[in-house]
């Protein structure tokens, strides 16, 4: 027998183990450093970063140090228990290395990408399952390999050398997903000419998260009245959307009619990476990555500082919003609270920025929240700030009638997030109420007016999970008190909804919209189906709902407006929605494109309080 195997279970002379360990690093360095091309390119794809550049290069050999540490650590513990336990050191350390980074991998994905809700039995099954199969497989490669060590080294080495070259081959023919081809050629307004006179006006109004397996019920019951009338003369849509489901990103698609990477917003934030990488483009909410390791690597670097963020402006809009092109055709528009639209842009109209909820004495410090900036210091009269709410109205929301002043302390006391975001966003939701009225009196030939409220969704976050809940001891289960307060939330809709229809005549086609559903465990993650309500003008009325995605929304607008509609948007003219005598006497018209986003205006610095409220 040959002295040197190193299948026996007797421990190693000094000179083998120096072998071992030499080629155990080895294995190490190569499986990590595979990973680490691997992680980058997943990472540069999911996330946005793009252009590729040196600092790639630089993330790829940094993450590759990481995945060949982690690697390493537990080879080497591997190797440290089985030589206290004078246990086979041919195979086992060899083969763990590589196993822990697929397991690594495998947790990942078919785990946290599993469509089942958090906390569940059915993710500890499978997370069960999968280390049990890998279990299985770590043993049975380490039998593999002991049985011909010379033939396991060079699989072990060769699966690395294929990893790397696959990943690195991936990361350099990155580019962003649905990158978009140069338009064959731009016009103008002045060369189009000028817009139809179709005598219309549109009201959208934009209620982030509004859903209909809460309106739908309510409305058959005559609890929203409001929304019951308008959508009883005009048609309801299921409104399709898509995910991610961040609001920035979806609102600017429904602005633009374009997919993210024609607009150019990819999340609620921007960070910005070490490395000399270009912004991440998704930020630090959800990030996406290739095993939970980057995961933890990020959190850590954004505890140090080393990755900033920034909210998204208006200068990261590329391409042209619905008010923008109604603009260049000379038809006044009034934008209250869109998102990524900080610092306000000229425009025929007005344009309120969506940081001007947040600057009740403040307007005067901070330019560009407004346009034409000398509105600011009028608007700013209509703010509500969150310390003006009336407590009586956020307890109207809950099952809390029978509370006395202290028994409603105990329960801010007990709720204290619930009550402080609720209060934020119902402030602004009221600011924009009242914002949109002055704006509108101080442009009474507006065209287009596109308020959008915040706080629905909100709502749903703070509050959804409670509203199953049964039973009638709300003094053990305080938590009971908020299962109201999402259906409360809707009939106080109703009445500014009603509010806001003072402003729409028989001329006027009024959009009500969201961006996404909501639902049970999963939130909007799945992309659940949005409501859409409209009616006014040349609308039909019919009774069967229909179906529309929000990309089709600019192209609609434009349409109804008499305003050519350009061929580079992703969505079409909801041409069923209408009346077809409407478009037999104003047909719609169609050109290539329209010129991109020109010009960077000063931002004020980032808004903390407002990331703070996102993180």
């Amino acid at each position: 027998m040959a002295t040197n195997s190193y299948a026996s279970a007797t421990p190693l002379p000094r000179r083998d183990r120096e072998k071992l360990g030499g080629f155990l690093l080895r294995v190490c360095l190569l499986w990590g450093a595979a990973f680490g091309f691997l992680e980058a390119a997943y990472f540069t794809r999911a996330n946005h970063v793009f252009p590729l550049g040196s600092g790639h290069v630089l993330l790829s050999l940094f993450l590759g140090l990481e995945y060949t540490l982690a690697a390493a650590l537990v080879a080497g513990a591997a190797y440290v228990v089985l030589r206290k336990s004078r246990g086979d050191l041919s195979a086992a350390p060899l083969v763990v290395g590589p196993w822990f980074l697929l397991l690594l991998l495998a947790v990942t994905h078919f785990r946290d990408r599993m469509d089942t809700p958090p906390g569940t039995a059915a993710r500890a099954v499978v997370t069960v399952a999968i280390l049990v199969v890998m279990t299985l497989l770590l043993w049975f490669a380490s039998r593999l390999v002991a049985r011909n060590l010379r033939a396991g080294r060079r699989v072990l080495q060769a699966a690395a050398v294929v990893l790397l070259a696959a990943g690195a081959l991936w990361l350099v023919t990155s580019h962003p997903a649905d990158s978009p081809p140069l338009p064959p050629e731009t016009v103008t307004a002045d060369m189009v000419g000028p817009a139809a006179d179709t005598g219309l006006r549109v009201l959208l109004i934009g209620l982030d998260g509004g859903s209909w397996n809460v309106i739908d019920p309510l409305i058959e019951r005559g609890e929203l009245p409001t929304f019951g009338a308008l959508a009883s003369r005009g048609c309801t849509v299921d409104l399709k959307t898509f995910v991610p489901t961040y609001s920035p990103i979806v609102w600017t698609s429904v602005a633009t009619g374009k997919v993210p990477a024609k607009h150019g917003i990819h999340g609620h934030v921007q960070t910005r990476v070490p490395l000399g990488l270009p912004k991440m483009r998704v930020g630090n909410m959800r990030m996406a990555f290739l095993t939970k390791l980057m995961k933890y690597t990020i959190r850590a670097a954004g505890a140090l500082a080393l990755m900033p963020s920034e909210i998204y402006t208006s200068n990261d809009v590329l391409a042209r919003p619905v008010w923008d092109i109604v603009g260049d055709f000379g038809l006044p528009s009034v934008v209250v609270e869109w998102y990524a639209t900080a610092p306000a842009r000229p425009t025929n109209g007005i344009q309120v920025s969506e940081r001007f909820h947040r600057m009740k004495g403040k307007v005067q410090q901070v330019p560009r929240l407004v346009y034409p900036d000398s509105l600011a210091p009028l608007l700013e009269k209509e703010l509500v700030a969150p310390y003006e709410l009336q407590d009586e109205l956020l307890f109207s929301l809950l099952d809390a009638g029978d509370l006395d002043a202290d028994g409603r302390a105990d329960l801010v006391k007990v709720h204290p997030v619930w009550f402080s975001g609720v209060r934020n966003d119902l402030a602004r939701d009221l600011s924009t109420v009242a914002v949109t009225h002055a704006a509108c009196a101080l442009v009474p030939e507006w065209r287009l007016a596109t308020p959008y409220f915040r706080a629905m969704d909100s709502m749903h976050h703070f509050a959804w999970r409670y509203m199953r809940l049964a039973g009638d001891d709300l003094d053990t289960h305080p938590e009971r008190r908020f299962r109201t307060a999402v259906e409360s939330y809707y009939r106080l809709w109703d009445g500014l909804l009603e509010d806001l229809l003072a402003h729409a005549d028989e001329n006027t086609v009024v959009i009500a919209m969201s961006d996404h559903g909501y639902e049970d465990h999963f939130g909007h993650d799945r992309a659940p189906d949005g409501f859409f309500i409209m009616a006014g003008g040349p609308t039909l009325s019919r009774d069967e709902r229909g179906e529309i995605s929000v990309f089709d929304v600019a192209p609609t607008v434009l349409a109804l407006l008499g305003i050519p509609v350009p061929e580079d948007m992703d969505g079409e003219v909801a041409r069923d929605l209408v009346d077809p005598e409407f478009w037999a006497r104003y047909p719609v018209r169609t050109v290539a494109a329209y010129p991109p986003r020109e010009g960077i205006l000063a931002a004020a610095p980032t808004d903390e309080e407002a990331l703070r409220q996102l993180r």
